[in-house]
């Protein structure tokens, strides 16, 4: 397989730097191919995608929702004068603000092109006003002449941020997505890689199977659109679905999409029971159940199965681990496969009154008593 090269991918994307839905697409791409992609950052940042010495490409500013033309040609002009920016102040004191608004700052912050300075975004965001406006003052005095009240009281003071705590993961990821057009430092599924592991296929792995195969699926709805069928006009959704690794075009036929719509839209996090097609020119899921991602360990597994070994058996493990069970009521039944001396495999099925939750909390703790391989879901 031939290596990736860095430049042309960056070129590429520089190509689409107004399209946000390509970009998505590409860098999408440059995660399976192994090219990383770095964030803005208007220390670093070019007008274009470039290159850097590691053969990493940097997020171009011209490619940030909001900053136009002007306002980039600012920051390079700026940057080019003196030292890198310090920090949010320092910046909107160098630049020329006439190019900017504190909407476009604010977009740059979302994108991560102040990470540099330490502050969390959150904290950023609640003073991108007081910055915008304190530099604005600065740089009026600055061009008659005055030494600005702000400015003496920005070098004596210093530039403080408030205590504001860092937005959540999914919030960061959010802010991102609203600038970008995707999520660039991290990704929604990211907190959910154990149900991903645990509950359905790798999308990667759909092509091992054949037509029409049963299959467990989950990920993020990255594009959706509605369709009419020709002969009847009712709506069908189709859309894609992105996991870590891979993506796949699911199709939810009319009676599905009518009983699943409220989990069918942009940015869902969904899991799906459905059917392989590949009768056309690539591999398509044709939905039968849409549930919410959060509901797979409730919905869909039946049971959960414990492997000990009767030999040796520790008298306080069992009492151990009917605790952990109680901790986590729920729908699927527990099996003890006990393996014997003198009668081989037995299973006992705990009964109704110790029915589980298997949850990945549940799982870590069963994990701390059993062996990873001695715990096996039933769906």
């Amino acid at each position: 397989m031939l290596r990736p090269v860095p430049e042309f991918i960056a070129a590429v994307l520089t190509s689409e730097a107004g399209n946000q839905d390509k970009i998505s697409q590409y860098i999408f791409e440059c995660k399976k191919l192994g090219v990383k992609v770095l964030p803005p950052d208007v220390n670093q940042s070019e007008a274009e995608f470039t290159v850097t010495d590691k053969g990493e490409v940097r997020y171009a500013l011209s490619a940030i929702k909001n900053v136009g033309t002007p306002a980039v040609k600012s920051i390079l002009d700026a940057r080019k004068t003196g030292e890198p920016y310090q920090s949010l102040f320092d910046f909107c004191r160098r630049v020329d603000l006439k190019a900017f608004t504190p909407k476009m700052v604010e977009c740059l912050i979302l994108a991560g092109a102040f990470d540099f300075s330490g502050s969390p975004r959150a904290a950023m965001k609640e003073v991108v006003e007081k910055a915008f406006r304190q530099a604005q003052m600065v740089q009026a005095d600055s061009q008659r002449g005055q030494t600005s009240m702000f400015e003496m009281i920005a070098t004596e003071s210093g530039d403080t941020m408030p205590p504001t705590a860092e937005s959540s993961p999914a919030q960061v990821l959010m802010g991102e997505k609203e600038v970008l057009g995707f999520y660039l430092s991290g990704h929604p599924l990211s907190e959910h890689e154990w149900e991903l592991d645990h509950y359905v296929t790798p999308l990667h792995e759909l092509e091992e199977f054949p037509d029409g195969y049963e299959v467990r699926v989950a990920g993020l709805i990255r594009g959706f659109s509605q369709s009419q069928v020709k002969k009847t006009k009712e709506i069908y959704g189709r859309f894609v679905l992105e996991d870590l690794h891979s993506h796949v075009e699911v199709i939810a036929w009319p009676e599905t999409y009518r009983k699943y719509q409220s989990f069918l839209a942009k940015d869902k996090l969904v899991a799906i029971k459905g059917r392989l097609d590949k009768s056309g020119d690539r591999v398509q899921v044709i939905a039968a159940e849409v549930i919410d991602m959060n509901e797979m360990a409730v919905k869909w597994a039946k049971g959960i199965h414990l492997a000990m070994n009767v030999v040796g058996l520790d008298d306080s493990l069992l009492p151990k681990v009917k605790e952990i069970c109680e901790r986590y009521p729920g729908k699927a039944k527990v099996y003890f496969n006990m393996q014997t001396s003198h009668h081989g495999l037995m299973v006992v099925e705990a009964g109704q009154n110790l029915m589980v939750k298997p949850s990945k909390n549940f799982l870590k703790d069963i994990y701390s008593l059993l062996e990873e391989d001695s715990v096996e879901i039933e769906l």
